[in-house]
């Protein structure tokens, strides 16, 4: 179901593909620093993590 005034043709995609997602991305490669002189984030808050069983990357039946 989607919002007709929004999406009126209501043509919704089956994607992203995720099939790639998991695989070597050789950023390494680039060199350099990300994030500069700065400090990289730290890991999400756990009130933001989303749980294993409801990521498709990890859990395609999700």
């Amino acid at each position: 179901i989607v919002h007709t005034d929004l999406n009126p043709t209501q043509i919704v995609p089956q994607g992203p593909a995720l099939a790639s997602w998991l695989s070597e991305h050789g950023r390494e490669s680039l060199g350099g620093r990300p994030f500069g002189d700065g400090t990289p984030p730290g890991p999400p808050p756990e009130t933001e993590t989303v749980p294993p069983e409801h990521t498709p990357l990890l859990n395609p039946a999700a």
